[in-house]
């Protein structure tokens, strides 16, 4: 979901270009954080991660950020869980609460979930996540 490059014209066009074609076969199917865990915990094998630091950096990108900090209900805190997949080490964070979702060191991981998890009312009117979406659901 993070575009980890400088975004081009040709990007945001394609983006834009992907958006028009779907936007209207889509509904809101977003799945909440325990649907998540659910998914991960019967798609992999995982160890829980009983680490502060960890579940910081699932709370801090929540809490930070003004697209995710706005999905928390009023006057409820972020509920992190963290675990590591596999053998290879792979990090994935759930916030319960919310449904946000941090992934590190797998990208096949992170369009799974991505794909997975779905998009709700307000996700779908935002062009770059309906054209993630719409690449995550294709692999």
């Amino acid at each position: 979901m993070m575009v980890m490059k400088k975004v081009t014209p040709d990007m945001i066009k394609e983006w834009k270009r992907i958006y028009e074609e779907n936007r209207n076969l889509l509904l809101p199917n977003r799945k909440s954080g325990i649907e998540l865990e659910r998914y991960l915990k019967t798609h992999y094998v995982i160890t829980p991660i009983i680490d502060r630091e960890a579940d910081k950096v699932v709370l801090e990108n929540i809490i930070e950020n003004e697209i995710f900090r706005d999905k928390l209900p009023k006057g409820v805190m972020p509920n992190p869980v963290t675990y590591y997949v596999g053998e290879s080490k792979v990090f994935v964070g759930i916030d319960l609460v919310t449904g946000y979702f941090y992934v590190e060191g797998s990208e096949k991981i992170h369009d799974e979930l991505f794909a997975y998890r779905g998009l709700d009312d307000k996700e779908l009117d935002n062009y770059y996540l309906v054209a993630e979406y719409v690449r995550c659901t294709e692999l």
